[in-house]
């Protein structure tokens, strides 16, 4: 049996983007998101998750979109 003397290290970051916008405000908009990992050591990034919508409603602000945008993560 092998024992390691030292601990592997491994440090993830994750950043998150979002976005949302209406055209008129209020009226129709969209919104979208994106979870990106960054590993450290090697640098090395990965889109591990994305999002996108539209929302139709005659009633979307551009904060509602905004806030659809981050809780779709």
């Amino acid at each position: 049996m092998h024992h390691l003397t030292e601990p592997l290290l491994f440090q993830f970051n994750f950043v998150v983007l979002f976005y949302g916008g209406s055209r008129g405000n209020p009226g129709p908009g969209g919104a979208g998101s994106l979870l990106i990992s960054i590993t450290s050591g090697n640098s090395s990034r990965q889109a591990l998750w994305m999002s996108s919508m539209s929302l139709a409603s005659q009633l979307t602000t551009n904060n509602v979109a905004e806030n659809r945008g981050l809780h779709a993560v």
